[in-house]
């Protein structure tokens, strides 16, 4: 598989990684997507999320389906919308 980036993107993308696996997030997603261009932020847990889409501004974000307390689901739909959508 060979991957092209979309050159009418403002790259790099910025992605919150939202993974409560902090092996899993430290040593596969962010290095993976960092390998890729991507300007990442890896975060542990809803709170964590909450508190960083309040401080900044992301173009993606990656969800664990089953974080603790929480599901992917109701988190997506307390996202902001961007009007691209």
């Amino acid at each position: 598989m060979t991957y092209q980036a979309n050159k009418s993107l403002d790259l790099p993308l910025k992605v919150a990684v939202t993974e409560d696996d902090a092996m899993l997030r430290e040593r596969v997603l962010l290095p993976g997507l960092r390998d890729f261009g991507f300007k990442v932020d890896g975060l542990g847990d809803a709170a964590a999320l909450y508190r960083s889409l309040f401080a900044q501004t992301f173009d993606v974000v990656i969800l664990d389906i089953a974080l603790p307390n929480t599901s992917a689901r109701r988190i997506a739909l307390r996202l902001p919308k961007s009007e691209a959508c």
